[in-house]
């Protein structure tokens, strides 16, 4: 049997090899993705980037990007799940004003409550619907409601007008003794247009209302935040009860207001280079 010895050099070699090994190994194992900058942004700045129709976290590397500029980064661990707030709601219900009375989310939130709820469906990959969608179909889910909202306030408004330009008519009822009682009742043609109204109206609340419901589950869904009251219908309780409330508390959770702030006519309600949500 013939016994080799190794010099020091042997094992030099040997360590490096395997070293090189070892990294291209690491390398492979981490898929690292192209992605282009959607601004000016500073060393360590996160925003979110479409990757193979996945909207994934992207942490701007050192010394910064440039708008447009092509970098490559490590595709994140989609197993790492979320990284805000999770197991419980950031703040409370009823904690509309925490930001002040002029945030624009709680001025969307009271006045303009179904823009609101898009920029949320739009943070939580939504479609208008309240039912998750692709890259495609969420990309249209603020323009869809901001559509939605605007014809119904057009509709609304002229069947109103409709109504009460229509000349009311006198009825007579005559009573047990004879008297004769003379009533104020609307047309035929204003009892449909009264009629018409209060159906579209009725079906837009039923689609906020679904909307919500849809979008707060999902939130919780996401951010693995259990039922605290009104065990299975939590959802629906805040989406029919206080619905302005749940959108605004929304709205805080699913993105960092102190960092990142608030934009009112965005589809995230955030400015373009923001993350689209603490996910």
């Amino acid at each position: 049997m013939t016994t080799v010895d190794k010099t020091s050099d042997d094992y030099v070699k040997l360590d490096k090899a395997t070293e090189a090994t070892d990294v291209a190994e690491l390398v492979k194992a981490v898929k690292m993705v192209e992605v282009i900058a959607p601004a000016d942004l500073p060393e360590g700045y996160t925003f979110e980037a479409d990757v193979d129709g996945t909207r994934v976290p992207v942490v701007v590397p050192a010394g910064g990007v440039k708008k447009d500029q092509q970098f490559r980064v490590p595709m994140p661990d989609e197993s790492a799940g979320p990284t805000g707030v999770t197991g419980a709601w950031k703040d409370g219900l009823f904690n509309c004003l925490s930001l002040g009375i002029c945030h624009p989310h709680f001025c969307l939130g009271c006045w303009c409550r179904p823009l609101a709820l898009a920029q949320v469906m739009t943070r939580m990959r939504l479609t208008w619907t309240g039912e998750p969608g692709n890259v495609s179909a969420v990309s249209k889910t603020f323009r869809n409601v901001v559509v939605l909202f605007v014809a119904f306030i057009a509709l609304d408004n002229f069947l109103s007008v409709m109504v009460s330009t229509q000349p009311l008519e006198f009825t007579e009822n005559v009573s047990e003794d004879g008297t004769v009682h003379e009533q104020l009742v609307m047309s035929p043609t204003a009892s449909l247009f009264y009629a018409l109204r209060s159906g579209l109206e009725t079906c837009f609340f039923l689609y906020l209302l679904l909307a919500t419901c849809r979008t707060r589950q999902a939130v919780r869904t996401h951010y693995n935040i259990p039922e605290q009251n009104c065990q299975g219908c939590e959802d629906f309780c805040c989406a029919l009860w206080c619905s302005a409330c749940s959108v605004c508390q929304m709205m805080r959770h699913t993105t960092d207001y102190e960092t990142y702030p608030a934009a009112c006519c965005t589809d995230t309600g955030l400015p373009a280079n923001a993350p689209q949500s603490v996910v």
